[in-house]
């Protein structure tokens, strides 16, 4: 029964999820940027919507219906599938908004052509998934008819959307502890209260964000507040409007919720009580839940509200940033998913009878996972945590353990976990011949489930392994026979991230053992207990080679000699305090093919050794460098104006120690920098940044200065600049912006005490201005009484958040 029970929780708690993520903003501007076909994307809401119309009945027909059981089982696999998407386009929105300065730019190409080259095979991925996802919901939906499911009662929106009716809110606050909410609490509280803000006419604050993020929750605690009592508020209501917006029923709740009794009467009636009971009297009111995107029914709701006295406010949670515009909203409140933290603390106080459980590591892992599936939405982690109170065995928990006999499938052919929390694999598995694709594998800790059952498979595609620490015997690796999977293509090894290696020769062993076929395109290496890589990475044919959290290691392996690998990334070495003549090789050129080179998290990484070594480092293709998180690094390679012609983006992240370049400055041909927590460098760059003449787009951030930029440090040809996390920041200096002819984007984000605009104005070429963070210059930049609002109003893209 535990098993149907979280099948119909999960699907409660996600279904709502995805829709919502689909529904985003984010992910309508990804497909309408990239011109991806959007007819899917609605269709895909579409069968979303179909499917959770029956959820309801499913969940009780479940429990003596085993089709509808398997059903509802199928739609789940389908949605985490589907959310797994989702976060592929989440990570590829925040890596284009990195790596191209805005997400605008990217998609204008004025990135490098390697990097639109991924992004038109990313959206041709996306695309096809997408479609696949479609499919299978297309199959589901039309199941539903013959397993005798029927739709919930539904009801308008006022959007021409439908949604299921629920139980209405109400301002009492169902748990006194609200997580993670502290800060927005005090804000809305704050603005409530305060008196600085214009106050002559009646103001609303929108608290914006998608369905079970908490809006109704915060909105309640706010209401709640004792704070509020020493106020100014004569009157306070609470109305929960839902889902079919009317204007009489609102208005007439309104009503009753001040006189707190029944009123029969027209509209007529009920606007002129509700105006003689609200004329000069200062009243609080939350509308929770609205939906209605009829700007003359709201309108008609707000008429009386207007009769107010001065300092009257109303608090309105939405899903929709449309609501929050058409009801021309003072403040919008974005209410994002809650932190990792907060996440933890929602769950374990619904999971466990005590908050703070003392959890074995397997089942902590398994908690984990379930947390990290919620998204950070409190009404998911809540429901999944009370469903789980009672449960405390890992077995009543991984409720998804594949079948033991699944090997007497002997045709199966593929065997993909998507969105799985399986952990031990069926036995038995190299009796399953057929088998080509298997996107996972765990080793176990007993013979029968250990890596000696991938011999004998010819698999194809990508693979998984992980738990590698699991292997007593070396040699159980060789017997894996990896040299002859000639069809694998790519291989992740990981072992476990708390795994602490007892012996480091029988970890390079057993990764000497897993040596793979020259087929290989792929390989990622985590968390790898060794001190040296074994030899047969120097005659692997790889293209993309990751290396991450090897903290045992005391140098890395010679990468420069892999004639064909052409994108290198290598994070979380913890062992490394110098790189030399080692990492490059002993050909005569090294990384001949190498396209993009990222170093991460190396806090022991100290010196960058180049004297022998660079001079053989001619890297022709190389055009991408990220260098993030190098605590004590201090000097850049010399030389890579002569060294690295081709490389066209830089990013140089959080490197506090490193100084100066040497001996010619940056690349000749650099388009794209990206300098952020880098104080030292930024300090010496003067007089070196402006002279190169192909820089179009700069990002520079989390610098303390006064005032940016100083003369002659920024170079002409610039198109885009983006100033983030200046804390200190407070005018910008018109003499480093005025020869900036070519200027188009100028954005700030998160610069807190930024007041001024130059005097003089900003480069006439401006044709979009963006902030963000900026709490001072916004007030600043108001349409149309704004100080700094003339400097702007002639800028064609806008955009003050």
């Amino acid at each position: 029964m535990a098993a149907e029970l979280v099948g119909g929780a999960l699907l409660s708690a996600f279904l709502q999820i995805a829709f919502d993520r689909l529904a985003s903003p984010q992910v309508l501007d990804f497909f309408w940027g990239r011109k991806l076909n959007e007819m899917v994307l609605s269709k895909l809401k579409v069968k979303l919507r179909s499917i959770n119309a029956v959820v309801d009945d499913a969940k009780l027909k479940q429990i003596e219906d085993q089709a509808v059981r398997e059903w509802l089982f199928e739609v789940k696999d389908v949605v985490h599938y589907a959310e797994d998407l989702l976060d592929e386009i989440d990570y590829e929105l925040i890596k284009c908004k990195m790596e191209a300065e805005s997400e605008t730019q990217t998609c204008t190409c004025k990135v490098p052509n390697f990097f639109n080259a991924s992004l038109s095979s990313f959206n041709k991925k996306i695309d096809s998934r997408m479609k696949q996802v479609l499919g299978k919901l297309e199959y589901l939906a039309i199941q539903k008819g013959d397993l005798g499911l029927r739709e919930a009662t539904y009801s308008d929106d006022g959007s021409g959307s439908k949604v299921s009716q629920k139980l209405p809110s109400t301002s009492l606050v169902v748990e006194s502890v609200i997580y993670g909410r502290n800060n927005d609490k005090e804000m809305i509280f704050n603005w409530l209260t305060s008196k600085t803000d214009n106050r002559n006419l009646l103001t609303i604050l929108s608290i914006v964000g998608m369905g079970g993020v908490g809006k109704t929750t915060l909105a309640q605690h706010v209401y709640n507040d004792p704070r509020l009592e020493e106020a100014d508020f004569d009157i306070k209501a609470w109305v929960c409007v839902s889902d079919e917006f009317n204007v009489l029923t609102i208005t007439r709740a309104i009503l009753e919720k001040i006189i707190k009794s029944k009123f029969d009467g027209d509209l007529e009636m009920l606007h002129g009580r509700l105006k003689e009971e609200l004329s000069r009297k200062i009243f609080f009111l939350v509308l929770d839940d609205v939906w209605n995107e009829d700007h003359e029914k709201w309108e008609a709701v707000q008429t009386p509200l207007n009769y107010g006295a001065p300092g009257s406010s109303i608090l309105l949670t939405t899903r929709s940033e449309k609501v929050a515009s058409i009801v021309r909203s003072c403040k919008v409140h974005q209410l994002k998913q809650l932190q990792e933290e907060h996440c933890w603390e929602v769950f374990s106080k619904h999971a466990f009878q005590d908050n703070h459980p003392l959890l074995d590591d397997e089942l902590k892992e398994i908690a984990t996972k379930i947390v990290e599936k919620c998204k950070g939405l409190p009404l998911a982690l809540k429901t999944m945590g009370s469903l789980l109170r009672t449960k405390s065995s890992i077995a009543e928990w991984n409720l998804e353990e594949l079948p033991l006999n699944l090997y007497k499938l002997t045709n199966l052919r593929h065997l993909e976990f998507v969105c799985s929390m399986v952990r031990k694999m069926p036995m038995h598995l190299e009796r399953m011949k057929n088998l080509q694709e298997l996107s996972l594998f765990y080793v176990g800790t007993s013979s029968e489930f250990s890596i000696q059952q991938l011999r004998g498979l010819n698999l194809h595609g990508g693979l998984s392994i992980r738990e590698l620490q699991n292997i007593v015997n070396p040699s159980d690796a060789l017997i894996a026979d990896f040299i002859n999977k000639t069809h694998l293509e790519r291989l992740e090894l990981e072992w476990n991230q708390n795994h602490i290696p007892n012996d480091p020769r029988k970890e390079k062993e057993v990764l000497e053992n897993l040596e793979p076929s020259k087929h290989l395109k792929n390989l990622t290496i985590c968390n790898y207990g060794g001190t040296q890589f074994p030899s047969w990475l120097l005659n692997v044919n790889v293209v993309s080679l990751c290396m991450v959290n090897c903290k045992y290691c005391l140098v890395l392996p010679p990468c420069g000699v892999l004639p064909f690998l052409k994108e290198l990334k290598i994070k979380g070495f913890d062992g490394i305090v110098s790189i030399g003549a080692e990492f490059y090789g002993s050909n005569s050129s090294s990384f001949s093919s190498l396209e993009r080179l990222k170093f991460s998290n190396m806090k022991e990484w100290e010196e960058w050794e180049c004297k022998a070594a660079f001079p053989r480092l001619s890297a022709p293709y190389l055009a991408k460098i990220v260098i993030s998180g190098l605590e004590n690094l201090k000097l850049l390679p010399k030389d890579m104006h002569i060294l690295l012609p081709s490389v066209t983006d830089l990013m140089i992240r959080d490197c506090p120690q490193v100084e100066k370049l040497l001996d010619g400055g940056f690349p000749p041909n650099l388009k794209f920098i990206d300098l952020y927590g880098c104080f030292k460098l930024m300090a010496s760059l003067k007089g070196t940044l402006a002279v190169n003449t192909c820089l179009q787009l700069l990002s520079v951030g989390k610098m303390e200065v006064e005032s940016f930029p100083d003369e002659g440090f920024l170079p002409p040809s610039l198109t885009s600049l983006r100033i983030s996390s200046y804390p200190d920041l407070k005018k910008l200096d018109y003499k480093g912006l005025s020869h900036l002819s070519f200027l188009e984007k100028l954005v700030f984000s998160f610069c807190p005490n930024l007041l001024y605009l130059p005097e003089e104005g900003l480069p006439k070429s401006i044709s979009t201005f963006e902030i963000k963070g900026c709490p001072l210059l916004k007030i600043r930049c108001q349409k149309p009484e704004g100080e700094e609002w003339g400097k702007i109003a002639h800028i064609k893209n806008l955009k003050i958040d």
